[in-house]
């Protein structure tokens, strides 16, 4: 099964995060709007968080609660289980779906102009007690399984594994750079 690392900016984390957290703000983002979603059959709806370090976003936070937030800044600082991807081409113009991603007609039509956007339903959210670092989580495999070698572009792979048959298991690689929007990683060692 893979799971995905969303990277989200510092001012929506904040609005996802501050209910579970237990901060006291008139808001609750439930809903991420991206341009796509996970496909992958194999994805088990499960997103890591990596918060971004973004600092025209960090500075829309209240300030009573950015000495709270700048521990997460460039970190994975939890996880939530995406339930539902909302498909309907009505975003921007749902005044439910707006209230439910925190975002105005405005942001909505400014982020996806290509017409194309989805909401990730955001359940189960769980934040870490110590944020983790990017390095602690994994790439799907970069194995060529017809010559047993690694095909990375940087052969920088954590490791080869020969199971007891003599059969090489997925060779994988830490992350490095946050993904733009998200990516798949290994969810089996991430965590």
């Amino acid at each position: 099964m893979k799971s995905v690392l969303i990277s989200i900016q510092p001012y929506w984390l904040f609005l996802i995060i501050a209910k579970t957290m237990g901060w006291d703000i008139d808001k609750e983002k439930t809903i991420e709007v991206r341009k796509n979603y996970p496909k992958d059959e194999n994805w088990d709806r499960k997103a890591k968080i990596y918060c971004s370090k973004n600092k025209q976003s960090f500075a829309k936070i209240p300030k009573e609660y950015q000495p709270l937030m700048e521990k997460f800044l460039g970190k994975v600082i939890g996880k939530f289980v995406c339930d539902t991807i909302i498909t309907d081409r009505t975003f921007g113009h749902d005044p439910i779906f707006n209230a439910l991603s925190c975002m105005s007609d405005a942001e909505i039509a400014s982020y996806c102009t290509e017409n194309e956007m989805y909401g990730w339903h955001i359940s189960d959210l769980k934040i870490y007690d110590t944020p983790k670092e990017l390095g602690e989580f994994y790439t799907d495999s970069c194995i060529n399984f017809r010559t047993g070698e690694c095909v990375s572009p940087t052969n920088k792979c954590v490791y080869l594994i020969h199971n007891s048959q003599g059969d090489i298991q997925p060779c994988i690689t830490k992350l490095k750079r946050p993904p733009q929007s998200w990516c798949y990683i290994e969810s089996e060692v991430s965590e």
